[in-house]
Order: C-alpha cells, then sequence, then structure tokens
C-alpha cells in the first residue's frame, strides 16, 4: 500500500519544496524588508504557498487532467477544501515554528524547515483525499 503511494508522495514532496521556498521568500521579504514579525509573516507566506502547492499538486502530483482554476465549480470547491484540508498542517507547521523560535531561541530559517516537515504527513494525506475525490 505504501509503495503504490510512493510516486505521489515524492511528487508531493517536490512539490513542497516549491511551497517551501514560497514560504521563506514571502517571510524574508517581510522580516528583511518590512520588519515584520517572523510568526505573523507566516500567515500570508502560508495563504500564498498553500495556493502555489494546490495549483502544482494537481497538475503534476495527482494528475488530475479536469483542473481548469478558476473554470467551474467543482475546481473552486476542491481549492476551497485543499486550503481547508491544509489547515492542520499548516497550523502544526507554525505552531512548531513559533515555539522552536520562542521556546528555543531558534533562527526563523531553520524553525521554518523543521515546522515544515511537521505539518508534511497531515498535508499529504488530506491533499490526497481532496485532489483524487
Amino acid at each position: 500500500m505504501i509503495s503504490s503511494r510512493l510516486p505521489a508522495l515524492i511528487r508531493f514532496s517536490l512539490v513542497g519544496i516549491l511551497g517551501f521556498l514560497v514560504d521563506a521568500g514571502i517571510v524574508f521579504i517581510l522580516t528583511s524588508y518590512l520588519n515584520s514579525d517572523p510568526v505573523f509573516s507566516r500567515i500570508p507566506a502560508w495563504l500564498l504557498a498553500v495556493t502555489t502547492t494546490y495549483i502544482f499538486n494537481v497538475n503534476f502530483t495527482f494528475l488530475d487532467k479536469s483542473f481548469l482554476f478558476g473554470r467551474n465549480s467543482k475546481t473552486l470547491k476542491k481549492y476551497i477544501l485543499y486550503i481547508f484540508s491544509q489547515l492542520l498542517g499548516g497550523c502544526v507547521n507554525i505552531l512548531v515554528f513559533g515555539m522552536l523560535i520562542a521556546v528555543w531561541n531558534l533562527d526563523w530559517l531553520p524553525s521554518l524547515v523543521i515546522g515544515t516537515l511537521c505539518g508534511l504527513t497531515i498535508n499529504f494525506s488530506a491533499a490526497r483525499m481532496i485532489i483524487k475525490k
């Protein structure tokens, strides 16, 4: 069972790297140029990253050929469900990120990496259920 999901998990992880780069890039821009708090910067960064991963997960990870973003109500419904399904993993991600900064005084980048990895399994399972539906 796990071996049949391995190719999709690998593609999901590659898409996750792209999402991570979007997330980290937005946090970097907001903290470096707008002097924003790193934890609060994660909110818009996460929203942009999850939208990016949705587009790539539909087209690359789960190979959904019916994808026409914004062209029909089914696609919009899937997108909204995807956003909500990713909230649990996103909450775990941001909670771990915030704890590592607040409790262990870790820098934002390693905290972001660890938080992202903590949300990976939750996000994969949820994304698979929504997109493959």
